[in-house]
């Protein structure tokens, strides 16, 4: 007598995906606010002279003064982002963080194309994340 194909076979490789999204929401949820994230010495001053700096665009995503705001989990760090200007315009701000010291940390912060951000996010968890 053959066995009964009916029943569920759990695959590892689900399993393993979801862990990796559920630790992945837990992470994104345990960000704090924007502006309560230390900026790393390169986030102060990596871009400073640029019209867009992590300092402009943590205060600007934290107001709330772009929309959409956009974030994405990866593995290592966390984007968040916006459109500079009409949600038309190709050029989108952004947020990095990471961590320094076992901490979250803004890492850095530019102004890039839309695509460009779309390609570093690529395989990138979307989360909701209200800076």
């Amino acid at each position: 007598m053959m066995a009964n194909r009916s029943q569920t076979q759990v695959n590892p490789l689900l399993i393993a995906l979801m862990l990796a999204l559920v630790a992945a929401l837990v992470a994104v949820a345990t960000l704090p606010a924007l502006r309560d994230i230390p900026f790393t010495n390169h986030a102060k001053d990596g871009h400073v002279d640029q019209a867009w700096n992590a300092t402009i665009i943590s205060a600007r995503i934290s107001s709330r003064r772009c929309t959409p705001i956009v974030a994405y989990a990866c593995t290592r760090q966390t984007f968040v982002m916006c459109p500079v200007g009409s949600n038309l315009d190709d050029l989108w701000m952004g947020l990095i963080i990471g961590t320094a010291n076992g901490e979250p940390a803004v890492v850095t912060g530019y102004a890039a194309p839309r695509s460009y951000w779309m390609k570093r996010v690529a395989g990138c968890l979307p989360v909701s994340y209200m800076p």
